[in-house]
C-alpha cells in the first residue's frame, strides 16, 4: 500500500509537467509553421503563449522576436531579442536581428555597434559581405545629399513619321470631300533622355527634398518638322515613412517642335506611394497645370490630371494597372477636351539577367466643341500595344551604376470620327540605359 501510494504522488507530479512540456512544443511547432507560411500575427499570437509557459526557451524567444519584427512590431522584437542575449551573450545571429530590429527604430549607432561585434567574431565570407554592405548604406544613409538618375539613347524606326492618316478622303464642313495628297513616310530617329534627380535628406526626420531635371530629344533623319525637345524641371518636398512615400512638386517645362517653341507651362503635382499588403502597391496622383501654346493662343488652358495605379508583385512577376483622367480647358471650345486612359504593362525577370514586358494602352478623348472646318465634335480612340525584351548588361559591385539594354515594337492605332486625325504606325526602338 505505501509503495502504491508513493507511485501515485510520483505520477501526479511528473505527468503535468510532461503534459505541460509537450503543449509548449506543440503551441512551438503550430507558431513556426504559420511563421513559415508568413502569417506573422497569427504566428506572434501562438509563439508569445509558448513563451509565457516556458520563459526560458531561447528558440521559442527568437521565432517569437522574428515575427514581432516582420509584422512591424520593432519594440517587441527587440525585447525578445535582448532576452535571448542576456543569456547568451555570444549568439552572433541574434546580434544581426537586434541590428536590424535598431535600424527600423532609427537606432544606427546601436545598429552598428552589433555589425562590428559579429565582425569581430570572423563570420562565414558571405555574411561579412552583408554586413560590410549594410554599413556602407547606414553611412550613405547619413549624408545629406544624393544625386541619381538615367541616361539613355536610342535608335528608333517609324513606319508612319508624319503621321499619314489612314483614310486619305476627309470632309471639310461635314459634306465638301477633299483627298489628301500626304504620303506615308517612315523614318528612323535617335533619341535622348536624361533624368537626373537632386535629393536633400533631412536628418532624423522623414522629410526629404527632391529636384528632377529631365531633358528629351528626339532627332528624326529625313522629316526634321517632327523633331521634338523636352526641358523640365521640379521641385519640392518629399515625406516618406515606412508605410507611405507622399510628394509634392512645383514644375516648369518647354517643349519645342522643330527648333520651335511650342508649348510651356507651369503646374503643382502631388502623389502618394503605399503598399496595401507585400505584393500590392498603390500610387495616387493628382496634377494642374497652366499650358501656354506660343504658336496657336486658342490652345492656351488649364490642364488638370488624376491617375490611380495599383502594382501587384508576385515572385518574377511584376503587373500594374493604371486609370487616368485629363481635363483641358482650353481658350477655345473646339480646343476643350475630356481624355481617359486605361494602361496595363506586364514585367516577368526570367534567366540570364534577361526580362520581358508586354503593355496595352487604351485612351479616349472628347472634345467640348464641334471643330467649326469638320463641323462635327472630335472624338479619338487610341489603341497602343508594347512588347519588349531588356537585358542586365553590367553592374557594378556596390551596386551603384548599372547598364541595360532593351529591344521594343509598339504598334498604335488611332481611330478618329475626323479621318484626318486617324493613323496607324509601327515604332521599333533599341536602347542603352545607365543608372546612376
Amino acid at each position: 500500500m505505501r509503495l502504491f501510494i508513493i507511485i501515485t504522488l510520483f505520477l501526479s507530479l511528473f505527468i503535468p509537467s510532461v503534459t505541460m512540456a509537450q503543449a509548449t512544443t506543440d503551441l512551438f511547432s503550430e507558431g513556426k509553421a504559420q511563421f513559415e507560411t508568413g502569417n506573422y500575427d497569427k504566428a506572434y499570437d501562438i509563439l508569445n503563449k509558448a513563451f509565457l509557459a516556458d520563459p526560458t526557451n531561447l528558440d521559442i524567444s527568437f521565432l517569437l522576436g522574428r515575427a514581432a519584427y516582420e509584422k512591424g512590431d520593432y519594440e517587441s522584437a527587440l525585447m525578445a531579442f535582448e532576452r535571448i542575449l542576456i543569456m547568451n551573450p555570444d549568439a552572433n545571429r541574434v546580434k544581426l536581428e537586434l541590428a536590424r530590429t535598431n535600424l527600423k527604430l532609427g537606432s544606427r549607432e546601436m545598429a552598428k555597434q552589433y555589425f562590428r561585434e559579429v565582425l569581430a567574431t570572423n563570420p562565414p565570407q558571405k555574411v561579412m559581405d552583408n554586413i560590410n554592405n549594410i554599413l556602407a548604406a547606414i553611412k550613405a544613409g547619413e549624408k545629406n545629399h544624393f544625386i541619381n538618375g538615367i541616361l539613355t539613347t536610342s535608335y528608333n524606326w517609324d513606319d508612319n513619321a508624319n503621321g499619314t492618316p489612314s483614310d486619305s478622303i476627309l470632309y471639310l464642313f461635314g459634306t465638301t470631300p477633299v483627298t489628301l495628297s500626304q504620303e506615308k513616310k517612315d523614318d528612323q530617329y535617335f533619341g535622348e533622355q536624361a533624368i537626373i534627380n537632386h535629393i536633400y535628406r533631412f536628418q532624423e526626420t522623414p522629410y526629404s527634398w527632391k529636384t528632377t531635371a529631365t531633358l528629351v530629344g528626339n532627332f528624326y533623319e529625313c522629316q526634321k518638322n517632327q523633331d521634338t525637345s523636352v526641358v523640365a524641371l521640379s521641385t519640392g518636398p518629399v515625406k516618406q515613412t515606412e508605410k507611405y512615400m507622399w510628394a509634392n512638386n512645383i514644375s516648369i517645362a518647354s517643349i519645342e517642335i522643330a527648333n520651335e517653341r511650342y508649348m510651356g507651362s507651369i503646374g503643382f503635382a502631388s502623389s502618394l506611394t503605399t503598399p496595401l499588403n507585400r505584393e500590392t502597391i498603390l500610387n495616387v496622383s493628382a496634377t494642374i497645370q497652366d499650358r501656354n501654346y506660343y504658336q496657336n493662343p486658342n490652345k492656351d488652358s488649364l490642364n488638370l490630371g488624376l491617375n490611380v495605379g495599383t502594382t501587384f508583385i508576385k515572385g518574377t512577376n511584376r503587373l500594374t494597372v493604371t486609370g487616368s483622367y485629363e481635363w483641358e480647358r482650353a481658350e477655345a471650345l473646339y480646343n476643350r477636351y475630356q481624355r481617359y486612359t486605361l494602361n496595363t504593362r506586364y514585367d516577368r525577370e526570367l534567366s540570364r539577367n534577361f526580362s520581358t514586358f508586354a503593355g496595352l494602352r487604351y485612351q479616349f478623348t472628347k472634345y467640348k466643341e464641334a471643330l467649326p472646318i469638320f463641323g462635327k465634335k472630335q472624338e479619338n480612340n487610341q489603341f497602343d500595344f508594347t512588347l519588349g525584351l531588356s537585358r542586365l548588361l553590367w553592374k557594378a559591385t556596390d551596386g551603384r551604376y548599372s547598364l541595360a539594354g532593351q529591344l521594343s515594337h509598339t504598334y498604335s492605332d488611332v481611330d478618329s470620327n475626323i479621318s484626318v486625325y486617324g493613323y496607324k504606325k509601327n515604332v521599333t526602338s533599341i536602347s542603352l540605359t545607365l543608372a546612376f
